[in-house]
């Protein structure tokens, strides 16, 4: 890894009023104990290091200008790199400008598509783990999750169950999926014939997919992404897929978001959808941010984090599975979310997973759990930190937290 960013000093960020600092709340009033600083691994997409230099230099030379107005179309400069971005990075090459919808709220377009493409009362297809977040969009939707589990192969390797899915589509008349890839939160980065066997599932069924691809720049270990819409021709005309710099550049707060639609009839009710809540104006700082960040010079900054991100993923898994007894966990192919699964631990020491959720808390590792999002048993861990601050968090689950003596 080069020298050239600082992924390792703890910034404060506590003046800034971030929701990673306020713990208190999620954690139900849980106190810390005397002697432990919290460390807040439960936001699954919050970079704890500074983010891209060139982003952070663009967004303060637009600061410099005294008009801060929204933009309704942005400059072709940003289109180009997205444009570019994509062909460099991914290999593809026909993108076009109309493609392209920005937008200040991918939880927004989530909502604005189902709106446009789904009744009130409609299934919509979800894969359990989920990022929980969807089930709020469908809620504001008015629409009802039906949900198809993921499940793991004999090498615990998360899988889609097509089998599963194909049911629950036939039984729940699902015209809409959401899915991500890579996935949120297993961290799996899809292999081509993948998403290949999913959407030739979709095409038998006429289901449009609203795709998720945040993530697709993280993947790790030498998984290489690859895009939705360049698997089959049913895909490319029949997904909705929306990306941004927040999960990449830990910079949710910009939303600086786009979409990438291809079919111009699903484009043109989507943005429709999205006009009519203003969705579709982002901030000038957004449209700084993108040119910043989606450049060589980000490129180089994303690839380093991405060195620290491996780090920090490969020591967690070697922890949990050589030293933590009764949790399991699959190293994930992508992201910066760990999901580990406590169910044995849980039954073998007869302690409830409220109780183990919550022993965490008292000891500062603040992490996620919910068995609606990730099972029954399962906890979500962001290691987006410095590496010393995923130390410290592994030792104190070891020492304190699934030690029962």
């Amino acid at each position: 890894m080069t020298n050239k960013y600082d992924f390792e000093t703890i910034v404060d960020r506590s003046k800034f009023n971030s929701i990673g600092q306020h713990y208190e709340k999620f954690t139900g009033g849980v106190k810390i104990k005397e002697g432990f600083s919290p460390v807040n691994v439960w936001i699954g997409g919050d970079l704890w290091f500074p983010t891209a230099p060139s982003l952070t230099k663009a967004v303060v030379e637009r600061a410099r200008h005294p008009f801060y107005n929204m933009i309704q179309t942005p400059c072709d400069e940003y289109y180009e790199s997205i444009i570019n971005w994509h062909e460099t990075r991914y290999g593809v090459r026909d993108i076009k400008k109309e493609y392209i919808s920005p937008h200040n709220n991918l939880p927004g377009v989530v909502i604005a598509a189902l709106k446009a493409l789904c009744m009130p009362g409609d299934g919509v297809l979800l894969t359990l783990p989920v990022f929980n977040a969807y089930f709020n969009d469908l809620e504001f939707a008015g629409c009802k999750p039906v949900l198809s589990g993921l499940k793991k192969d004999v090498d615990e390797v998360w899988r889609i169950d097509l089998t599963d899915m194909e049911d629950k589509i036939i039984k729940n008349h699902v015209h809409v999926a959401i899915f991500s890839s890579p996935h949120n939160p297993t961290g799996r980065v899809w292999e081509r014939w993948e998403l290949e066997a999913m959407m030739e599932l979709f095409e038998k069924h006429h289901v449009i997919a609203i795709m998720d691809e945040t993530w697709c720049d993280f993947t790790l270990n030498g998984h290489i992404h690859t895009p939705v819409q360049s698997v089959s021709e049913y895909a490319r005309q029949h997904t909705i897929v929306n990306y941004g710099l927040s999960k990449p550049f830990g910079s949710n707060g910009l939303n600086a978001a786009y979409t990438i639609i291809y079919n111009p009839y699903l484009r043109e009710r989507v943005n429709a959808a999205t006009v009519r809540t203003q969705l579709d104006f982002p901030s000038p700082f957004a449209e700084a941010a993108v040119i910043g960040a989606l450049n060589p010079e980000g490129a180089e900054w994303l690839d380093d984090a991405r060195e620290l991100i491996n780090k920090n993923m490969n020591y967690a898994y070697e922890y949990v599975t050589n030293r933590l007894d009764g949790v399991t966990t699959s190293l994930p192919d992508g992201t910066y979310l760990l999901v580990i699964d406590c169910e044995e631990w849980c039954k073998k020491n007869d302690v409830p997973m409220e109780e183990l959720v919550h022993k965490g808390y008292q000891y500062g590792v603040i992490w996620a759990a919910g068995a609606r999002n990730y099972g029954e048993y399962g906890i979500r861990m962001c290691l987006a930190h410095p590496f010393s601050q995923i130390e410290e968090v592994f030792e104190r689950l070891e020492k304190y937290v699934f030690n029962v003596r």
